[in-house]
């Protein structure tokens, strides 16, 4: 008996492990497929965070060209509005004559009525101040007196295209430090019933303060973070004009 029970063993632990491994290969059978779907829900769900993600980044970036384009045709649409105002000023036969008779005979009276001219059309059409310049592009009189007769070179470039032209030019935004108004925008206006070219012009100075930095300002909805800028480019050189 004890022989038979001796030779039976073996086959019983045969058995038993048989078992365990049927058991373990029927638990991986089982678990795979567990796996597969779980990593499967984790690939589905990143794939739509990632496409949500981006249809929000899509439409985020056509609302913000569509605030920036909007942006553009408005600064652009007050240049041209600036711009066409000086057309009174660019014809006036009256400016032209004081110009001349100041300029030929030295009257000074001439001169003074000049500047009270345009000292009224600058208050009426909201401009912050006034100057004369000669063909040269060189300051000869202005509204607001000051030590500084010599022209930045944004107004020289202006003054150049308006005299050559017979158009008014404008500079773009520019700084100049240590000035009564440090930032401003300047309109070159040729006389040009002094000749042409003509021998003269007037420039009326913008603070931009007033309303194009404003409108910059301003945005269409509530935002914490949202910001326009006035940038010029140069070559490769990239300036903001604006505060930021």
């Amino acid at each position: 008996l004890l022989q038979r029970h001796q030779r039976a063993r073996p086959s019983t632990l045969a058995e038993s492990l048989s078992g365990d491994l049927h058991t373990r290969q029927l638990s991986r059978v089982v678990a795979d497929p567990v796996k597969i779907a779980v990593v499967a829900v984790i690939v589905f769900t990143m794939a739509a965070v990632y496409f949500r993600y981006d249809e929000i980044e899509s439409r985020e970036a056509e609302r913000v060209e569509s605030i920036a384009d909007s942006r553009a045709h408005e600064v652009s649409a007050w240049l041209r509005h600036r711009t066409a105002e000086t057309e009174f000023v660019r014809s006036s036969p009256l400016m032209a004559e004081l110009f001349m008779k100041w300029q030929t005979t030295g009257d000074l009276a001439s001169r003074d009525r000049l500047i009270q001219r345009v000292s009224e059309y600058r208050k009426a059409n909201e401009y912050d101040s006034a100057q004369v310049i000669n063909a040269r592009g060189e300051i000869i009189a202005r509204e607001i007196g000051t030590n500084r007769n010599n022209a930045h070179p944004e107004l020289v470039a202006a003054a150049r295209k308006a005299i050559a032209s017979g158009q008014a030019q404008r500079t773009n935004v520019y700084h100049r430090p240590g000035a009564r108004l440090t930032t401003r925008i300047e309109f070159v206006i040729p006389l040009i019933a002094t000749g042409r070219p003509a021998l003269g012009a007037i420039v009326l100075r913008i603070n931009p303060e007033d309303y194009l930095f404003p409108l910059l300002k301003t945005w269409p909805v509530a935002t914490e973070t949202a910001e326009t800028l006035l940038i010029s480019r140069k070559n490769d050189d990239v300036r903001i004009l604006s505060p930021m």
